[in-house]
Order: C-alpha cells, then structure tokens, then sequence
C-alpha cells in the first residue's frame, strides 16, 4: 500500500530544519538555511517524522 502523504504531514515536516546547536525550527525551501538566527550555528538537520501507535497497541 502506498503511503499518501496529507496536508498535515506538508504541515509539520516539509521543508523543517533543525539547528543542532541551539534546537531551534526553520523553515527553508529545498536546502538548509546558512545560519542559524539564535546562535548563528551552521550544521542542520531535517525534521525527524515521529510514528505513534494507537492507544492499546503492541
């Protein structure tokens, strides 16, 4: 079955970077941004997507 991504998974994850200096979120088209606004760090990473299972299973 092929995954469908929603608006909501658009929403959250596309295009998140993360600063792995100071935690903090962007949002940038395509590439990382060159520097960090709070800490002027230069190293990023993408936004990791989280998988939740349902309430009661294993």
């Amino acid at each position: 079955m092929a995954k469908v991504i929603t608006a909501a998974e658009k929403r959250l994850f596309q295009n998140m970077w993360i600063c792995l200096s100071c935690k903090s979120k962007f949002r940038s088209p395509g590439r990382p941004p060159a520097k960090c606004r709070k800490c002027d760090g230069k190293s990023f990473r993408i936004k990791n997507k989280v998988v939740k299972k349902a309430a009661g299973a294993k």
